[in-house]
């Protein structure tokens, strides 16, 4: 909660704000504590206290602090994507990112995260990492976020996403793997313990299996498709993020 305080001889009101009991005087101070205690934080958000204690200080903070409670009313399912877009607003220098509080300095360690869930079959945190994409938060902040700058080929990866607002799960799945493609700035399709990065290995891989036997072939490609003519997931993901999307678009309408 804030206090109200006594003008400085110069007619400037000092900034101070009480927040878990520590009384902060300068706004990357708040802003740091605020994401190490992310619940108690967007608490602070939700109830009013951030606005209200900005207001005396800094009406343009304060307004977006503002903003950001109406956002969260409306869209509540994005409220940690909210609050983080809102602490890199109120502070320039913050660096760091944050998943639900959690800091990560190094984005390729929480890429290669996403990934390895996404392999193992779970999908739970797809909608979350839609919300990524829907409050545009590697758009708008990515600058500060990343220590290198994306290739051509990594930043082409969030081009072709499908829509963030879908319910639809594929895409939802989907456009997770190319957030972890993002975030680990790499891109790779996981195989029977193999990892190919590029198509053209992949197509070495499966002239490989040729090489052994027709039945090792076919049975591994009935990992890629199935019988209704699905492509895996990881795979779709995979060639799409290798700029295969006509490609895929054409193969289904033979399909069809």
């Amino acid at each position: 909660m804030a206090q109200n305080h006594q003008r400085a001889d110069d007619g400037r009101r000092p900034f101070r704000y009480t927040f878990l009991n520590q009384t902060h005087t300068d706004v990357s101070s708040l802003v740091r504590a605020l994401a190490a205690h992310w619940e108690e934080g967007k608490a602070e958000l939700s109830e009013g206290s951030l606005s209200e204690g900005f207001a005396p200080y800094d009406a343009e903070a304060a307004a977006l602090c503002r903003q950001a409670e109406r956002d969260c009313v409306a869209d509540p399912q994005d409220d940690d994507w909210i609050f983080l877009d809102l602490l890199y607003r109120l502070d320039k220098g913050l660096k760091t990112f944050f998943k639900r509080g959690t800091p990560y300095s190094d984005l390729k360690v929480l890429g290669r995260e996403i990934l390895k869930d996404l392999r193992e079959g779970d999908f739970s945190e797809c909608r979350f990492w839609n919300g990524l994409l829907r409050k545009n938060i590697l758009s708008d902040h990515g600058r500060r976020l990343f220590r290198e700058a994306k290739s051509a080929k990594i930043a082409s990866v969030l081009e072709g996403i499908g829509d963030p607002d879908t319910d639809d799960e594929r895409t939802q799945i989907l456009n997770t793997y190319a957030v972890g493609y993002f975030l680990a700035n790499e891109i790779s399709f996981v195989t029977d313990g193999k990892t190919v990065k590029t198509v053209p290995q992949l197509t070495q891989y499966m002239n490989a299996l040729l090489d052994i036997s027709y039945e090792a072939l076919a049975e591994f490609c009935h990992t890629l498709i199935d019988y209704d003519n699905v492509p895996d997931v990881q795979l779709e993901a995979f060639l799409l993020a290798c700029g295969k999307k006509e490609e895929l678009a054409a193969w289904r309408a033979d399909m069809d």
